[in-house]
Parts: structure tokens; C-alpha cells; sequence
């Protein structure tokens, strides 16, 4: 019996060693950064004229950060695992109309575009790039 509780227990350390699968932080925290750059979107996009363009220049380190991780991620796709694809592609779909509606909507403020264009443009560039 001894020798069944071994091979038991090597063939549990065997099947979680295979399972452990690397993901990248970018990946794994890419729904929460969507998120945060749809209420930050959402934020600009509520506001009066005057204030939207104070609440893009508060919400543009965030955005720049969302910005930067999905060009990280699309540099890093061929090389990602299934379950880290399956990730980026869920989470695309789920936030990636919102946002690019929002961006459309913040554009259209006046004095909004000037003021974080170039990033919008990243996101926008990296959530088509991600959609296939």
C-alpha cells in the first residue's frame, strides 16, 4: 500500500506541475484595466465642456497605462498559451465596444481631443490589433 500513496502523490506533484501555466501580469490584469479605462472614459464623457477637459488630463496616466499594456500584449501574443489568449480575446470583447464609443463621444468634446488624443489613438490602435 505504501507504494500506491507514493504513486498517488507523484501523480498529483506531476498533473499540478503540468497545469501551472504563466501568465503574464499584463494578461491577467487586462479586464480590470479595461474597466478602469471605461469608468475613466465614462468620467470625461458625463461631464460639462469645462471640467471634461481637467477630467481627461486627471484620467491620462491611467489611459497612458492602458495604452502601454495592450501594445505589451500584442507583442506578446504569439507567444502566450491558449488559457492567456482565451483571456485577452474574453476580455476584448466584453470592454472593447464600450470604450471605443466612449473615445467617440470624449472626441466629440471640445477641447477633449487636443488634450489626450494621442492615447486615445494607442487604444484604440491596440483594442483593433486584439480583436484579430
Amino acid at each position: 500500500m505504501p507504494f500506491l500513496g507514493l504513486l498517488a502523490a507523484i501523480s498529483v506533484f506531476s498533473l499540478s506541475s503540468c497545469n501551472k501555466l504563466k501568465i503574464p501580469d499584463e494578461v491577467a490584469g487586462l479586464a480590470d484595466s479595461l474597466k478602469g479605462a471605461t469608468s475613466s472614459l465614462q468620467g470625461i464623457a458625463d461631464a460639462d465642456a469645462g471640467a471634461a477637459v481637467d477630467k481627461a488630463k486627471e484620467a491620462l496616466p491611467d489611459l497612458e497605462g492602458v495604452g502601454s499594456q495592450l501594445s505589451n500584449i500584442q507583442g506578446l501574443m504569439d507567444k502566450l498559451p491558449a488559457p492567456a489568449k482565451a483571456i485577452v480575446t474574453k476580455a476584448i470583447e466584453s470592454f472593447a465596444p464600450q470604450i471605443e464609443g466612449l473615445i467617440a463621444k470624449v472626441i466629440a468634446i471640445p477641447g477633449v481631443g487636443g488634450a489626450i488624443q494621442p492615447i486615445l489613438d494607442k487604444i484604440t490602435a491596440g483594442l483593433t490589433a486584439l480583436k484579430g
